[in-house]
């Protein structure tokens, strides 16, 4: 009987304690008066005017749009600050669109008077689970005033379902407390200041946190994110099954962070401007292949390792990319695996790549010519017995797969230099039932500052449908080059009209013959051709070519171009040219004097202009000597149409800011140009 009393007393105790849970007050803002601090600004949860002051101990909820603009007179303290919807039940709740266009619960602009800040105390002294910030709304709110987020013990959370919810001023947190931003939400959370007072144990994103300084997380001393098990939609919004930390500022974001935890989750994405986490160690779960990016942008990490036990794979996505200075999960005896799905990894050391494999996957629909590199800073020839460490395996071919150089000029040498085939099977470059190169060979990055060399010799044969070059440009003026020949005429007859093609805004160098005969084309950035070509090339708009071998017929389009040379030197080309109305040529002036020059060659060829010829000329380096120098020469061609030397038809484009003037002359089957430039340091000679 005595038990039966303590159980019925218990359960009154618990009682009590769960209304003191929920013993909170809700203030809803009455769009009455500006002033936050005044009771009279707000109404009880029934619509009456409040009789008490916002404390530690309100929830404030802003519930219709905004029509008077709050202002902290004074430091506030709250539980937290909810755009939504109200009722009388225990807390706010979310209901669907009101026909205005979405949740209606936006366009606030906090501001502080005086010095004031905002104190939150969100999950605070057990009085109930709430956030610091709950936001429905699919427009925008701001928080113009500093906010500490209390030592509660606990953690502090921003939930943002839609829109974004703006935190314009520094913020502070202690040691003492966690930060969690998102839980399955699809709005956006932002961090508009430096925050060197934010330090909370751990930020763990679990939607999308956006800053717009780059001091914005400096202070954070642990990242995690876990997006994994989403459902298809979070509160009537789309799920986009990713957490997203998105730089804003500018600038390269500065995190000191030791680690980033990567839990079992969809996707992590990193966008906007680069992110510097070279004192951080990613520590990646990778369950599933569980894919992390960098859109359009990159991060450096220190090194990643792997938290699980077991064999697994990391992805990587996106199109920008991602940099390791360090290993590659070392850390454990399992074999995990590296696999690029889209954008450029790189490994700064060989332990920067896995022990088992490292896949190009691909296979990826749909079908385009975004490419998935392997970008590396050491000269890099995987072992073809698929018996050791470092193996590299190309699966599938429906796109551009290739290679990236990190600082310097790095080689790669595939199956010991055999000769590479275009959807043919190998042993090891492929991982399915089609074992071979890709349809495209994919080479550079936005982010690589070096030069990436293939020494194999190429067989693009298949189908007379050729085989694609996608070259992505980043800093040096050759992205890639190609030591192997190039060609389709290896024991298949059947198959001799294939062709290449050139894509994207990188250039390429063919530095051995191209043995093709069918028609190509270059579709974008630079094609330098330094050795021989078979074929003709069609240029397009936005697109050149050039190099110091020897080309055949050439058809340049408007905005297409010839450049002839590597930034200086001399291409011959030994066939018809045909440039339409507004082609171009490129005429490259380097500093040591160098200037690029075309000879045309050949019997019986039309040298023929179909409109304008702009005459695009370049500096490389300081210019800091005049000179005159032949540029066009057709006295080794016999020529039945000389238009496109017809002076009266050329427009001449340069930088003034080099060039002070550009002056063309026809002399004996040639072109001539006089440049002078701008000096920058003149002599000054004074008479007395």
């Amino acid at each position: 009987m005595k038990l039966k009393y303590l159980n019925l007393f218990a359960i009154l105790s618990l009682l009590l304690t769960c209304n003191e849970l929920l013993a909170w007050d809700k203030l809803v803002w009455a769009n009455r008066s500006s002033n936050m601090n005044d009771a009279a600004s707000w109404n009880d949860i029934d619509g009456n005017v409040s009789t008490i002051a916002p404390s530690k101990d309100t929830l404030l909820i802003f519930s219709s749009k905004a029509a008077v603009q709050p202002v902290l007179t004074a430091d506030l303290s709250a539980i937290g600050l909810y755009f939504v919807a109200h009722t009388n039940s225990t807390l706010p709740s979310v209901h669907s669109a009101d026909g205005f266009g979405g949740y209606n619960y936006d366009g606030y602009n906090i501001t502080a008077e005086n010095g004031a800040s905002l104190y939150l105390y969100g999950n605070q002294h057990n009085k109930g689970w709430t956030r610091d910030f709950y936001m429905a709304s699919l427009g925008t709110n701001v928080i113009d005033a500093p906010i500490v987020f209390a030592d509660n013990g606990s953690q502090h959370q921003a939930y943002c379902s839609g829109g974004r919810l703006i935190l314009k001023q520094p913020l502070v947190a202690t040691s003492n407390t966690k930060f969690l931003v998102g839980v399955n939400a699809k709005g956006r959370v932002v961090f508009g200041a430096a925050n060197p007072d934010f330090e909370p144990s751990e930020l763990y994103i679990q939607g999308h946190l956006e800053i717009m300084n780059k001091e914005g997380l400096i202070a954070v001393p642990k990242f995690a994110s876990g997006c994994w098990g989403w459902g298809t939609a979070v509160n009537g919004f789309p799920s986009e099954k990713c957490c997203r930390l998105r730089n804003s500022s500018g600038e390269i974001a500065t995190i000191t962070a030791e680690t980033f935890v990567l839990d079992d989750h969809d996707n992590m994405l990193f966008n906007g401007d680069p992110f510097d986490m070279s004192n951080t160690s990613l520590q990646a779960s990778m369950r599933d292949g569980k894919p992390i990016g960098a859109g359009e942008t990159y991060v450096i990490f220190k090194e990643i390792t792997c938290r699980a036990s077991g064999d697994r794979t990391l992805s990587i996505n996106g199109d920008g990319a991602i940099i390791n200075l360090g290993q590659f999960c070392r850390n454990t005896s399992f074999t995990n695996n590296l696999q690029i799905n889209s954008g450029t990894y790189f490994a700064v050391t060989p332990e920067g790549l896995s022990k088992n494999y490292n896949r190009l996957h691909l296979n990826v629909y749909p079908s385009t010519l975004k490419p998935a590199n392997l970008g590396i800073n050491f000269d890099y020839a995987p072992d073809p017995s698929m018996d050791n460490e470092d193996d590299f395996i190309m699966h599938h071919h429906n796109r551009p797969g290739g290679f990236a150089a990190y600082e310097g000029v790095r080689r790669v040498k595939l199956l010991n230099g055999e000769m590479l085939y275009r959807s043919k099977s190998h042993a090891i470059l492929g991982g399915d039932y089609k074992e071979s190169i890709s349809h495209n060979l994919s080479f550079g990055s936005p982010y690589a500052n070096g030069t990436i060399i293939l020494e194999n010799d190429i067989n693009v044969n298949q189908n007379n449908s050729g085989m694609g070059f996608v070259v992505l440009d980043g800093s040096p003026f050759v992205d890639a080059r190609i030591e192997g020949i190039i060609t389709n005429s290896y024991n298949d007859a059947e198959n001799l009209n294939a062709s290449i093609t050139k894509y994207d805004n990188g250039v390429l160098a063919f530095d051995r013959p191209i043995y093709i005969t069918r028609n190509s084309e270059v579709q974008g950035g630079g094609l330098l051709v330094n050795d021989k070509a078979s074929c003709k090339f069609k240029v397009f708009e936005n697109a050149w070519i050039g190099g110091t071998g020897t080309a055949k017929d050439l058809e340049v389009l408007t905005g297409g171009g010839i450049r002839p040379g590597e930034q200086g030197g001399e291409m011959e080309i030994a066939g018809n040219i045909t440039l339409k109305d507004g082609a171009k040529f490129i005429i490259d002036v380097n500093s040591n004097g160098s200037v690029g020059a075309a000879k045309f060659t050949g019997s019986n060829v039309s040298l023929k202009a179909e409109g304008t010829i702009k005459l695009d000329v370049r500096a490389v380096g300081e210019i800091t000597k005049a000179g005159r120098t032949k540029i066009l020469d057709w006295n080794d061609a016999a020529t039945k149409d000389t238009t496109a030397f017809n002076l009266d038809n050329y427009e001449i484009e340069f930088d003034e800011e080099v060039f002070s003037f550009i002056k063309l002359a026809a002399e004996d089957n040639a072109i001539y140009m006089t440049h002078y430039f701008n000096n920058k340091n003149p002599t000054l000679i004074f008479i007395r």
